[in-house]
C-alpha cells in the first residue's frame, strides 16, 4: 500500500566534521559516541498539505572538543507533501524518511575523513519525538525567526 506522504526533496543544509588532532586514544580505549538529535516541523502558511522537516544531529558536538576524537554536526530538510489530509498528519512519517538520509550522509562523512564508518543506531521517532518541541501550526511559542522561515519555505515549495 503506497503512502499519501511524498518527499519533494531532501536538502543537507549543514554538515560540519571537526578532527581533533591533539586527541590521544590508547589502542585498547572504547570510544563512545554522544549522539544527540533535534527535529521541528512547519507548514506551509499557504498550503497545509505541505511542510518542512529538520532534523539535526550532533555527535559528539556536546562534549569538550579537547576530549574527544572529533565532532559531527549534520542539519537535513525534507520537502514533504500530501494528496489527503493535512501534513502534519503524516509528520512522525517524515522524521522517519528522513533517518536513511541522515545515516548515509553520516556514514559517508565519516567513511572519506579518514576515520572508521560511523553508523547511527536505530532511533524510536516516536519517543524521539516526546523528548522534543515542535513547531507547528497554531504553536504559540513560535518566533518572528520561525515566521520568517515559513515563509521561506512557501517560496520553495
Amino acid at each position: 500500500m503506497l503512502s499519501d506522504l511524498k518527499i519533494d526533496r531532501v536538502r543537507v543544509d549543514k554538515s560540519e566534521f571537526r578532527f581533533n588532532t591533539n586527541f590521544n586514544e590508547s589502542p585498547e580505549a572504547r570510544l563512545d559516541l554522544n549522539i544527540n538529535y533535534d527535529v521541528d516541523f512547519m507548514v506551509s502558511i499557504d498550503n497545509e498539505k505541505a511542510g518542512i522537516v529538520l532534523l539535526e544531529c550532533g555527535i559528539n558536538s556536546n562534549e569538550k572538543f579537547q576530549d574527544v576524537p572529533f565532532a559531527i554536526e549534520v542539519s537535513l530538510v525534507g520537502f514533504f507533501s500530501v494528496e489527503k489530509g493535512k501534513v502534519q498528519e503524516y509528520f512522525v512519517n517524515a522524521v522517519s524518511v528522513l533517518f536513511p538520509y541522515l545515516r548515509a550522509h553520516i556514514s559517508t562523512l565519516t567513511s572519506i575523513s579518514g576515520i572508521p564508518p560511523v553508523t547511527l543506531p536505530s532511533v524510536n521517532v516516536i519517543k524521539l519525538l516526546e523528548s522534543i518541541h515542535i513547531v507547528g501550526e497554531n504553536n504559540e511559542n513560535e518566533t518572528e525567526e520561525v515566521i520568517d522561515e515559513k515563509k521561506k519555505i512557501d517560496e520553495n515549495l
